[in-house]
């Protein structure tokens, strides 16, 4: 791999989960539950861990003090180096 991935955008975490919780709520509330219910559960669930994500890399941006490092606006803001 090349980057890390934070874990609530893992798929793999977001099975594992539903695949410990969805079998407990079968026994803990008397249901029978299909693999493609449990599939249909990690959907849902992947697409909640994306959108809470995306929403957190807003706000994180909104809030931002400062630019991005790399972009026109830090070189703008950015203190000229002087000269000997």
């Amino acid at each position: 791999m090349n980057g890390s991935t934070p874990w609530f955008a893992s798929r793999t975490v977001w099975a594992g989960i539903a695949g410990i919780a969805v079998p407990v709520l079968g026994l803990t509330l008397h249901l029978n539950i299909s693999d493609a219910q449990t599939a249909e559960i990690v959907g849902y669930l992947t697409a909640a861990g994306s959108a809470i994500a995306g929403l957190a890399a807003i706000y994180g941006r909104v809030k931002a003090s400062a630019p991005i490092a790399g972009t026109q606006a830090a070189k703008e803001i950015q203190p000229q180096a002087k000269g000997p």
